[in-house]
């Protein structure tokens, strides 16, 4: 089967938590990301129409860059699976040019 997607998605090589700065605790790891949106696995249910300040840091810095900020929408969120986690939708609301290129 051909993939239909808009956007092309880029698989994440190394695991990326992703912080909810308000609470400071862990949202869930990104699994692949495209400009507008990404797939999170989380241990716990995310809402959909839940918007999230979210922190990614990275692995290494990056252009002056150790750490990348931006808002996200939850779109679409999936039951738990076999492994009990949770697969999300979220769609990027805004970020910095500089850190999108990241």
């Amino acid at each position: 089967m051909t993939e239909q997607r808009r956007l092309p998605r880029r698989k994440v090589d190394e695991p990326l938590e992703l912080i909810d700065p308000v609470t400071n605790t862990p949202l869930g790891r990104l699994v692949n990301i495209t400009v507008e949106g990404f797939l999170l696995y989380s241990g716990t249910a995310i809402k959909i129409g839940s918007v999230y300040q979210l922190v990614m840091p990275l692995p290494q810095t990056i252009d002056g860059y150790d750490k990348v900020t931006f808002g996200a929408e939850a779109v679409w969120s999936s039951a738990p699976g076999a492994t009990n986690g949770h697969w999300s939708g979220l769609h990027i609301l805004d970020s910095t040019d500089q850190e999108r290129d990241i």
